[in-house]
């Protein structure tokens, strides 16, 4: 059953000292904690001064629920567990209407990721968390839980290995616009199984500083959806052949493609070289 908020105060810098959640009907008010039965309490004095600060994180929580607010960034504050379960309780909200959610770099961690996958708002369309440790595990449950209305996803830096993406690559939404998966751990495998499963929406793929090799390039070359406009395979382990196969079989709608950072010797240099009179993309070599 959706929770529901019964009771918050906020008076000016001044606020009460917990907040009840529940699904019992009724708009009751008290001080005491132990008249509000089957309510779950939030005391503010459990919330760490060092994670996203307490009014903070109240004024966004009353926003949210509300439906007042439609964007909620953390980014680089510190977010506990008990942060995580505010937020999950104003996300299930009805009156909620979150299209943007930016929780990159505050810590954010496998059991956290799962903990917000479940509370995931249906009118999502950015969600960005870059820079946390979500690993393998924790991105799975993030991307089977993303609602259909998802187009910008950001993953960069979060410990994501071959079989991180292989798990998350078959439930892509096809909503999906844009993917950035910058600074993980994904090679040959990984990037294989993505290419296989990258909807055709796509416009905007990131992939930098990986472990994706020749194999994977020319994996990821056959199969590249045909409204990409910018790609990025910058600080990897591509070398000629596979460059060759990138800047061969790129889309006509592609306009940017980053290959800095990349072993591709002679051989890759001449096909970049040669690709300029076959492609209008600006090449960042």
């Amino acid at each position: 059953m959706v929770p529901t908020i019964y009771h918050f105060l906020l008076l000016g810098s001044h606020r009460a000292d917990f907040i009840c959640f529940g699904n019992k009907k009724g708009d009751q008010e008290t001080e005491e904690e132990e008249n509000i039965p089957e309510l779950e309490v939030i005391r503010l004095s459990e919330i760490a001064p060092t994670e996203l600060g307490d009014l903070e994180l109240w004024n966004m929580l009353y926003s949210v629920a509300s439906g007042a607010l439609s964007k909620v960034t953390t980014s680089k504050k510190p977010i506990t567990k008990r942060g995580i379960a505010v937020l999950n309780l104003a996300m299930s909200c009805p009156n909620q209407k979150l299209e943007c959610l930016e929780l990159d770099r505050t810590g954010l961690d496998i059991a956290g990721a799962r903990a917000l996958a479940s509370y995931l708002p249906s009118m999502l369309a950015r969600l960005n968390l870059d820079g946390n440790q979500i690993g393998d595990d924790g991105a799975a449950d993030i991307v089977a839980n993303l609602p259909s209305t998802i187009q910008l996803l950001w993953l960069d830096g979060n410990g994501i290995s071959d079989a991180g993406a292989i798990a998350i690559a078959p439930r892509l939404p096809a909503s999906l616009r844009s993917l950035t998966l910058n600074g993980n751990q994904i090679g040959d495998p990984g990037v294989r199984a993505l290419a296989s499963w990258l909807p055709r929406s796509l416009d905007t793929l990131f992939l930098n500083a990986n472990r994706i090799g020749d194999l994977g390039a020319k994996v990821l070359a056959a199969r590249m959806p045909p409204r990409l406009t910018r790609l990025s395979l910058s600080g990897n382990q591509i070398g000629g052949s596979g460059i060759s196969a990138i800047v061969s079989s790129l889309p006509k709608s592609v306009a940017q493609l980053w290959l800095k950072d990349n072993p591709y010797g002679p051989i890759g240099t001449l096909a970049i070289l040669g690709s300029w009179f076959a492609t209008s993309a600006k090449i960042y070599w």
